[in-house]
């Protein structure tokens, strides 16, 4: 009598296939029938980081009047990670050409 083990012949990414369902079977060498019983086995295979975002477009232009208020939106912006849960929430920053007058909304999505 002894442990089975099951292993992983190949990486599993969560985004292809999250969630894997195998029937097991366990038989003894009796005689003169041998005798089995079954098990289900779900494997949960669990997210990394593994996916960088990306905005949906490579450039954006925004355009507002010289007389909009300060808050008006000047652009809005999309970026997808194919990720899941925490490692899919996305921050937006300015991190080049930033003036006074420019900022941009932390927002987490």
């Amino acid at each position: 009598m002894g442990p089975g083990v099951i292993s992983t012949l190949e990486r599993l990414d969560r985004e292809v296939c999250g969630r894997h369902e195998l029937t097991l079977m366990v038989r003894d060498r009796g005689t003169p029938l041998p005798r089995r019983s079954y098990a289900r086995l779900i494997v949960n295979v669990l997210d990394v980081n593994d996916h960088r975002p990306q905005f949906l477009a490579a450039r954006y232009t925004g355009r507002v009047y010289s007389t909009a208020l300060p808050g008006t939106r000047v652009a809005q912006l999309t970026a997808l990670d194919h990720d899941h849960a925490h490692n899919a929430v996305v921050n937006y920053n300015i991190v080049s050409g930033r003036s006074r007058s420019t900022r941009t909304n932390h927002h987490r999505y």
